[in-house]
């Protein structure tokens, strides 16, 4: 498997946000591989490993639960072959 940088598509539709709800579209997905989002409250504060998902099918999209009174959230996404941890820290 030869992993690639993870890309969002231009049209639109990468991103989508509700009251409850963070939802990503990968442009260029890679079956077999793990895409791990990692959280934290700041820029410069710890990120946490808050879900990993195999994309094994066509499926380009996943989406996380937010907490609609918490102020802020940052988001980094990693590709891997192996799944991170949940609560593991970015590397």
């Amino acid at each position: 498997i030869e992993l690639v940088k993870p890309e969002f598509t231009t049209d639109g539709s990468a991103l989508s946000l509700t009251d409850t709800t963070f939802s990503m579209t990968i442009a260029n997905p890679v079956k077999g591989a793990y895409y791990t989002v990692f959280t934290s409250t700041s820029l410069t504060g710890t990120f946490t490993a808050e879900k990993s998902v195999l994309f094994d099918s066509d499926a380009t999209t996943f989406a996380l639960e937010i907490d609609a009174d918490a102020p802020t959230k940052f988001a980094k996404v990693v590709i891997s072959l192996e799944a991170f941890e949940i609560g593991a820290p970015l590397p």
